[in-house]
Parts: C-alpha cells; structure tokens; sequence
C-alpha cells in the first residue's frame, strides 16, 4: 500500500501527478480512468521519501480571487461609519 503524499494536476488538465511518501515513486493517472491501481507512468525519484513536488504551468487557483476594495471605498465606508456612530452619540447625548 503506498502512502500518497501529494496532488498536482497536469497542465494538460488530462491528467494529475501523485507521489509516494513511502517509496519516493512519482505517479501520473489519467483522470477520465483513475485509480491507484492503473498509472500511466511511474518516475522513480530516488529520494527514498518524496516529500513535495512542483510541475512547471500547473494550475493552482481555478477562479481568480475576490478583488480587493480600493483605498477610496474603505476611507468612504469608515467616513460613513464615523458620521454614523457620531451622530447616535448625539442623539443619545441630547436625550439624556
């Protein structure tokens, strides 16, 4: 039984590369026919352990992230919120 260790899909987008923590052996499966029993390559590393792996092009995000607020948005907000905050104390103030 070998510990896998890793997961990195191909650039091809066929197909993914898996290593063994217990044999330092790097897999590549097919995805349309998987498993563990039927990789199509196998690359002896011989590290003994293989602890990571890097493939040059590999996609690593597949939806861009959230954007980020402009500077202007946040001083709007937080201008906003001060005005907000600062007029209930007012109130509050004039209540009492």
């Amino acid at each position: 039984m070998h510990t896998l260790r890793l997961l990195n899909l191909d650039p091809d987008g066929t197909s993914f590369l898996n290593g063994s923590f217990a044999n330092g052996n790097l897999y590549r499966f097919d995805i349309a026919t998987g498993g563990l029993d039927n990789p199509l390559q196998t690359i002896n590393t011989n590290s003994g352990s293989l602890f990571g792996a890097s493939l040059f092009g590999e996609i690593t995000v597949s939806n861009p992230p959230p954007a980020m607020p402009e500077p202007s948005t946040t001083l709007l907000l937080g201008a906003g919120l001060l005005a907000g905050f600062g007029t209930l104390a007012r109130q509050r103030k004039s209540s009492l």
